[in-house]
């Protein structure tokens, strides 16, 4: 309903009446002055003292009909005005409740979607490994995985190749033919990176378990096609163009070796205080530009005492802080990662 007309037209009726009141007013007073300047002008007799009532009263009875119209025309302003009022608080109490209704919907959606997205959580903990048989073959590591929403797109792999077992009186494990070690670091934060781990953790399963392929570069190679043909990336009439940065370590005690393979994620070692960075391959896995045929490079160490390797993704670099927001790697890398790193014998 439009209000301003309502209002608009008793208003003008109003002005109307004030108008022909003034003008009455005026009329009548003119009248008056008249009557009066005749009334100096001639003697004064009966009659004219009867006109002059007469004249009177019909004045006060324009008056009071004038008063009347207005007050009528008022009571009818305040009437219109009440029904205004009464239709528009009956409309605002209906958008309140319609607002109310649509924020309740609102919360339970919103309660909705975070359970799902808390029992997601579980569903891609459960794709980790556990840290407990981790700490059973190197007792001395650490592992920071916390990811910026409830779930994320980054995830670490752990398989020991259990081949040749021995136990040891101290209850630690040594594996005769060794251990891989991955890094994933998938497209995208949230739910949709989430969707992306438990495709790079059931492929590099596949790979490792039901294959028996422990070279990183290969690894790196099958999981490469495995995400093309998985999202259809492979073929023209895809719309997704989503991968992951990958880094594997083959790590073989025994043999005193590591073989490590990466795909845009670095591997550090850190040997009494020095650093040396070895950058993977500048090739992502299962993107659509991605060469499905590309050849990962595998680069070797010969392990020594006291040496520290490190697997990380880009969420471990670019946190920032400062005044000047600048990102940890950024600021003092080698520094930094000196002091953070804890004694290890890896």
């Amino acid at each position: 309903m439009n209000k301003k007309p309502a209002l608009l037209i008793p208003g003008i009726m109003i002005i109307v009446c004030m108008m022909l009141l003034v003008f009455n007013q005026l009329y009548l007073q003119s009248l008056f002055m008249k009557a009066i300047e005749v009334f100096m002008e001639v003697s004064i007799n009966e009659s004219l003292v009867r006109a002059s009532d007469r004249f009177l009263q019909k004045m006060h009875l324009s008056f009071y009909l004038c008063m009347g119209i207005i007050t009528l025309l008022l009571l009818t302003v305040l009437w219109i005005f009440r029904r205004i009022m009464v239709h528009v608080g009956h409309e605002v109490l209906d958008t309140n409740k319609e607002q109310s209704h649509h924020n309740e919907k609102l919360e339970e959606a919103n309660r909705n979607m975070l359970d799902s997205i808390k029992y997601a959580r579980l569903i891609q903990s459960s794709l980790l490994p556990d840290e407990e048989i981790i700490n059973e073959f190197m007792p001395h590591n650490f592992i920071i995985w916390q990811p910026r929403d409830l779930v994320g797109g980054d995830i670490f792999y752990f398989y020991p190749i259990v081949k040749n077992l021995t136990a040891h009186e101290d209850g630690l494990l040594t594996l005769e033919d060794g251990m891989i070690i991955a890094v994933v670091d998938c497209t995208g934060h949230g739910v949709p990176g989430a969707f992306m781990t438990m495709i790079a953790s059931s492929g590099i399963r596949r790979i490792i378990r039901d294959e028996g392929c422990v070279d990183p570069s290969e690894i790196l190679a099958r999981l490469n096609m495995v995400v093309k043909r998985t999202l259809y990336q492979d073929s023209a009439h895809s719309d997704s163009d989503d991968g992951m940065d990958v880094g594997i370590c083959f790590l073989k005690p025994q043999e005193n070796e590591l073989i490590f393979a990466g795909a845009r994620i670095p591997l550090l070692i850190v040997n009494d205080q020095t650093i040396e960075h070895i950058k993977g391959d500048r090739c992502s896995i299962g993107y659509r530009t991605t060469d499905p045929y590309f050849e990962f490079t595998n680069h070797r160490i010969d392990l020594e005492k006291n040496m520290k390797f490190y697997l990380y993704s880009d969420g471990i670099v670019d946190q920032t802080g400062g005044g000047k927001r600048i990102s940890i790697w950024q600021s003092s890398p080698q520094g930094i990662t000196v002091k953070i790193c804890p004694p290890a014998n890896e």
